[in-house]
């Protein structure tokens, strides 16, 4: 690609295709023949993204190659890929490759790793990383943060009365029935133990979090599985500067043993 320079103050305005391959081509949609001798800034791409085309005029003036991860979404589709520029001349050498397929991947590999299988919500891992994230956003806008643990109650018993399979059913409902219950993106509800939930809300205060707690133990109740009830630790705080998020727990914990 060649760059194209002001007349006046010499400065890049462009770059013009003089070659091009089938793969830079459909990344332009278009094709090879229409491609060469088109002006990149003619692509709907880069003028969605002005810096990706500040780091190519980069790449000339600087003569350092540019490796960059771009996400482009189209017509509901996601697209990822890895673009390379190194200087030649004055112009650049392009190289794209759609690595669309191994994000996607790597996403789900990641979605997974903070997913609990069995129950299809956040796992520990998940809850762990949120509290930490929210608990530093809210100790910057001093709102409160809530936090409930739901516990069953002798869950043990019930396990070895009714078996495996019926247990693992019963964690599955009781989850979906509590993950019902948060009803908003800012809320997370994880299974913090093996017999044992955390529902996370964030700017949520006393009377909210008491709120979310009387509808988890009526939708419970619903559900009518014999011998089943929930023990709830609830703990209302605004983060403050000397308190870590453990504090929280720390909290719902004792309540929900009390």
């Amino acid at each position: 690609m060649q760059a194209v320079r002001d007349n006046v103050a010499g400065e890049i305005t462009d770059f013009r295709f003089l070659m091009a391959n089938p793969v830079i081509a459909k990344f332009f949609y278009s094709n090879q023949e229409d491609l060469i001798g088109d002006y990149l800034l003619n692509n709907k791409i880069f003028l969605d993204n002005p810096s990706l085309f500040d780091s190519l005029v980069e790449v000339v003036e600087t003569r350092k190659s540019f490796d960059k991860e771009l996400y482009y979404e189209t017509n509901g589709s996601q697209n990822w890929y890895q673009i390379i520029a190194v200087s030649l001349g004055d112009g650049i050498t392009l190289t794209i490759r759609d690595i669309t397929q191994t994000k996607l991947l790597e996403l789900e590999l990641t979605r997974q790793a903070r997913i609990d299988s069995l129950t299809n919500i956040a796992n520990r891992r998940r809850f762990d990383e949120y509290l930490d994230q929210e608990w530093q956003r809210y100790r910057r806008e001093k709102l409160p943060i809530s936090l409930i643990l739901c516990e069953i109650n002798d869950f043990e018993s019930y396990k070895n009365a009714y078996g495996n399979q019926k247990s693992d059913e019963c964690l599955i409902a009781i989850a979906q029935v509590i993950n019902n219950c948060a009803k908003r993106a800012i809320d997370l509800v994880a299974r913090y133990r093996e017999y044992q939930f955390a529902v996370l809300l964030p700017n949520t205060d006393g009377d909210g979090v008491l709120h979310v707690a009387r509808v988890i133990r009526s939708e419970i109740e619903k559900l009518k599985i014999a011998d089943i009830s929930l023990n709830l630790g609830i703990a209302n705080m605004i983060p403050t500067k000397n308190v870590e998020a453990q504090a929280l727990i720390v909290v719902a914990e004792e309540r929900v043993r009390s």
